[in-house]
């Protein structure tokens, strides 16, 4: 989201929600904004909007 390094794997669907543990569903992120999209879910929306638009992420995550 920042540009900094990813250092983090994100989840982008949690794993508790059916997310799975494969490339589709992981993102790397800095520090900052994995915490930043854990503690607001707007921001965690906002994100997957993101992937999905750069065709990161498939739809269906």
């Amino acid at each position: 989201m920042c540009g900094r390094p990813g250092v983090h794997v994100h989840h982008v669907r949690s794993r508790g929600a059916g997310g799975r543990h494969e490339a589709p569903n992981l993102c790397l992120l800095c520090a900052e904004d994995h915490a930043r999209v854990h503690a607001d879910p707007d921001r965690k929306r906002a994100l997957l909007a993101a992937l999905r638009a750069r065709g990161i992420v498939p739809p269906e995550v």
